[in-house]
C-alpha cells in the first residue's frame, strides 16, 4: 500500500513568509486511486518542521524531514516512505504546481490553497489498555463519517505514537468487533446494555484480555522532548552526497559533515541497527545519527551518514538484503570517503550501531587498509543465542512470568531449528506452521486454548525466515573479528537487554585478543540499548527517556578517535 502525505503552509503570494498554519489540499492521482493529501507546516519553533498525512489511508501522519520554500519554490522530503515534492507557487500564490516523488515512481502533483477543508466527522472513540506482561500500552479506536456518508476506522496505538491505521469495525446489538489488518491484530468482545464497554479478547498471535470504553474525546499522543536533537546554525559544512554501494546497482544518499578546520579530517561512516533506517537512524522521535554526526563534527571529525538501501532516497531492495549485503553498503561509504580531498585516506573507520557493530568488523575484515572501526552494542555469538536470551530479559524486565519466558522461548527454538534445517527455496510458511503444529502436540490441555495455529501466529513467526533473519540466526561474528587488524573500541550499556553484555562483550574481547589488535572495552552503567540512561533497560522506555544518546558515550568515541592520531 502506497503511503501519502497531507500537507499544510502558508504561502504569501508576494513572498517567502510562512505563516503558523494554512492549509493547502491537493489530490494525487495513481491510477488506481484518488487520494487526498495535506501539509501542515510548524512556524513556530526557530527552524521550520512539518507533518504529512494521507487522509485516505487512515489519516498517517509522518514527519517532513524537511521543507524549504525560497524564490517561489516550494520542496520538502520525507525520507521514511522515500517521498519528495517538488513544486512552483502561482504568482496568485495560490496553487502549487509540481511533482510528487516516491521510490522510481513520479505522479504531478497540484496543491491548491482552501481556507476551510473539510474534516472527516468523529462519531466516537473507544479507548483501552492492552496489558502485555509487564508492559502497559493504551490503544484507541476512532470511527468517523467522511463528507460521502462513508465511516471509517482509524487506529491508534497511543504509548507507541502511533496514529491513524487503517481499521476495520463491526458492531451488533451485543457485540463488536476491530480489525487492523497492517498489523494483523484482532479485537472481539461483548458490549454492556448501556453500550458504552466492550469487554473481550485482543489477538495478535496471542490472545490477551482487554475492555474498550466510548470516551467522549479522544486521545492524542504528547509531543515527546528530544532536547539533544542538533539544529541549525551549524559551525560545519554540510553536503549531501550520493554513492556507489560494492554491490551491484545500488546508490545510496547520504549526509556528509565536514568540520571547517584545515584538512584533512579524519572521518567516520555510520552504520545503522536492523530493520530500514533512515541516515538519522531515527526511532521515536530520536535521531541518535545525528546526534553522534552533529559531536563528532564539531570536534573535527567528518561524518558520512546515509539512508539503507530501499530506503529514504537510496535505491536497492532492503527486504531481500542480509548483513553482508549492508556490510557491501558500508564497504562503498568508505570507498566514497577515500575519494574525497578533504579526508585522510588513511584515517576513515567505520561506528556501528546494533546490527550495524556486526557489520563493522566485517568490513575490517575484507578492508585492512580501514583506520578504525568502533561497536555499539555489537554481538559477539551467533544470532539464535542473541534472541534467546533477549526474548527472556526482555520478557523480565517488562513483567512476564516464567512460564509464559519459557513457552516462548519453546516455541521459537522450534521454529528457528525448523528454518535452519529447511533449504532456501522451502515454502517457510508451511514448514513454520509445522513447528507450530508440533509444539502444540506437546503442551497440557490447559495451556491449548491460548496457543491457536492460525494466520495470525504463522505470521508473527515468519518473521524468523526472512533472509536477513534465517542469516542472522546463523552467523557467528568470531571468526570475522579474529581477522581484525585496526583498533577496535568495543562500548555496551549494561541494561541493553537486546545485545546482553555479559553474553556478547566477553566472546568480542577474547576474539580480538586472538587477532592481537588495540581495543578498548567499556560497559556503561544504567545505560539500554540506545545508550540512553535508563531505570530497567525495557524497550517501553525509550520513548519516555528525553536523552538521545548520553554525553558520555559521546565524550568516549570522540577522545578514543582522536587518541589514534
Amino acid at each position: 500500500m502506497r503511503k501519502i502525505v497531507y500537507l499544510s503552509f502558508m504561502l504569501l503570494a508576494t513572498s517567502n513568509v510562512l505563516a503558523e498554519e494554512t492549509r493547502w489540499l491537493g489530490i494525487l492521482d495513481v491510477g488506481v486511486a484518488k487520494l487526498r493529501l495535506q501539509v501542515i507546516v510548524d512556524d513556530s519553533q526557530d527552524e521550520l518542521t512539518g507533518t504529512l498525512v494521507s487522509l485516505d489511508q487512515g489519516e498517517s501522519r509522518i514527519e517532513l524531514d524537511s521543507i524549504v520554500v525560497k524564490d517561489g519554490k516550494v520542496a520538502f522530503s520525507a525520507m521514511k516512505i522515500g517521498a519528495s515534492y517538488q513544486g512552483t507557487i502561482s504568482s496568485d500564490g495560490e496553487t502549487v504546481e509540481g511533482t510528487f516523488t516516491q521510490g522510481a515512481q513520479q505522479f504531478p502533483l497540484t496543491f491548491r490553497h482552501a481556507d476551510k477543508i473539510t474534516e472527516d466527522k468523529l462519531l466516537e472513540s473507544w479507548v483501552g489498555t492492552l496489558k502485555a506482561g509487564g508492559q502497559s500500552l493504551r490503544l484507541q479506536f476512532r470511527i468517523f463519517e467522511q463528507a460521502d456518508g462513508k465511516r471509517v476506522t482509524k487506529f491508534d496505538s497511543l504509548s507507541q505514537d502511533t496514529m491513524g491505521l487503517p481499521a476495520e469495525s463491526k458492531f451488533g446489538d451485543d457485540e463488536a468487533k476491530f480489525e487492523v489488518e497492517i498489523i494483523k491484530a484482532t479485537f472481539e468482545g461483548a458490549l454492556n446494555e448501556d453500550g458504552t464497554e466492550i469487554t473481550g479478547t485482543w489477538n495478535q498471535g496471542v490472545r490477551l484480555p482487554m475492555t474498550f470504553e466510548k470516551v467522549r474525546h479522544s486521545e492524542n499522543v504528547r509531543k515527546r522532548r528530544r532536547p539533544q536533537t542538533p539544529k541549525a546554525p551549524f559551525p560545519y559544512d554540510i553536503r549531501n552526497v550520493r554513492f556507489k554501494s560494492q554491490a551491484d546497482d545500488v546508490t545510496l544518499d547520504g549526509t556528509l559533515t565536514l568540520p571547517r578546520t584545515p584538512p584533512p579530517h579524519t572521518a567516520a561512516v555510520l552504520v545503522s541497527g536492523s530493520g530500514p533506517q533512515d541516515r538519522d537512524e531515527t526511532l521515536l522521535g530520536h535521531k541518535p545519527f545525528h546526534v553522534i554526526a552533529d559531536h563528532l563534527t564539531r570536534q573535527g571529525i567528518a561524518v558520512l551518514r546515509y539512508d539503507d538501501r530501499g530506503f529514504g532516497k537510496s535505491s536497492g531492495d532492503h527486504a531481500a538484503a542480509t548483513t553482508i549485503d549492508f556490510a557491501k553498503d558500508a564497504a562503498g561509504a568508505v570507498n566514497f570517503l577515500r575519494d574525497q580531498t578533504e579526508i585522510a585516506s588513511d584515517k576513515i573507520g567505520v561506528i556501528g550501531h546494533s546490527e550495524g557493530g556486526l557489520i563493522a568488523p566485517i568490513v575490517a575484515a575484507d578492508d585492512l587498509q580501514l583506520g578504525f572501526i568502533v561497536m555499539l552494542s555489537g554481538s559477539g555469538v551467533p544470532g539464535d543465542e542473541i534472541l534467546q536470551k533477549q526474548s527472556a530479559l526482555i520478557g523480565r524486565a517488562e513483567g512476564m512470568s516464567e512460564e509464559a519466558i519459557a513457552a516462548n522461548s519453546l516455541v521459537r527454538n522450534a521454529v528457528i531449528k525448523a528454518i535452519q534445517q529447511a533449504s532456501a527455496d522451502a515454502n517457510m510458511k508451511g514448514i513454520i506452521e509445522s513447528a507450530l503444529e508440533s509444539v502444540r502436540t506437546t503442551l497440557p490441555e490447559d495451556q491449548l486454548e491460548d496457543f491457536k495455529v492460525n494466520e495470525a501466529t504463522i505470521a508473527v513467526w515468519q518473521q524468523l525466515a526472512t533472509p536477513w533473519m534465517r542469516f542472522f540466526i546463523s552467523y557467528d561474528p568470531r571468526p570475522t573479528l579474529h581477522k581484525v587488524q585496526c583498533p577496535v573500541l568495543v562500548l555496551s550499556g549494561d541494561l541493553d537487554l537486546q545485545v546482553w553484555h555479559e553474553q556478547n562483550v566477553p566472546e568480542i574481547e577474547k576474539a580480538l585478543q586472538q587477532a592481537d589488535v588495540e581495543y578498548r572495552s567499556i560497559v556503561f552503567q544504567q545505560l539500554n540499548h540506545l545508550f540512553q540512561p535508563a531505570k530497567t533497560g525495557a524497550v517501553s522506555e525509550y520513548t519516555n527517556i528525553e536523552t538521545t544518546v548520553d554525553p558520555a558515550v559521546l565524550k568516549e568515541i570522540t577522545a578514543w578517535i582522536q587518541s589514534l592520531d
